[in-house]
């Protein structure tokens, strides 16, 4: 189903795009400024944490569609969606603190 794909895609590449991406506009046209102890991994990984999108996605939803299968359709979605970004981001996380106390191949 494309209206499925299209919330898994929107949560995995979406969320983490545009957080990622305004954070770094943000930082090149100098409206905040990035602190040295944060790593732009680290931006990513909340980037994909951001994915973790059931309350929003939910209520969109029931707004949007009116059959129910449609909808039992999309909350799968979601919830696939929001398990991986939930994963990719902690995945992250654990790489950059791993780069920080020098700990290897983690």
């Amino acid at each position: 189903m494309m209206i499925v794909l299209g919330v898994v895609l929107g949560l995995l590449i979406g969320k983490p795009i545009g957080i990622f991406g305004f954070t770094y506009l943000a930082t090149k046209l100098k409206i905040v400024t990035k602190p040295d102890d944060i790593s732009w991994g680290e931006i990513l990984a909340v980037g994909f944490l951001g994915g973790i999108g059931f309350t929003m996605s939910i209520f969109i939803t029931q707004l949007a569609f009116v059959d129910a299968s449609v909808i039992s359709a999309v909350k799968i979605g979601i919830f696939f969606a929001s398990f991986i970004a939930g994963i990719i981001g902690v995945l992250f996380i654990l790489k950059a603190n791993s780069k920080k106390v020098g700990i290897q191949n983690v």
